[in-house]
């Protein structure tokens, strides 16, 4: 098992505890990889989130909010 599967084995279950925004900081975080060995850090972590079924990856949809209309409650009609 080599630096980053080693990492993933150990790490994996406390990163999915604590919140996925932690596994995500990891990028930002003091490990000792290097940028190369981050980016395989996270894509492989991903990976086996998919693979457990831990996340689920959807495509972009794209919010509809219907444009809400206020009643204005003073009507210019009322203003002379």
């Amino acid at each position: 098992m080599n630096k980053i599967e080693n990492f993933i084995h150990l790490n994996y279950e406390e990163l999915i505890d604590d919140c996925f925004g932690y596994w995500l900081g990891f990028w930002y975080g003091d490990e000792s990889f290097t940028l190369e060995e981050t980016k395989e850090v996270f894509f492989l972590t991903l990976k086996k989130l998919l693979d457990d079924e831990q996340v689920i990856l959807s495509p972009p949809t794209k919010l509809h909010t219907p444009p809400v209309k206020f009643l204005d409650p003073y009507p210019k009609s009322h203003i002379k």
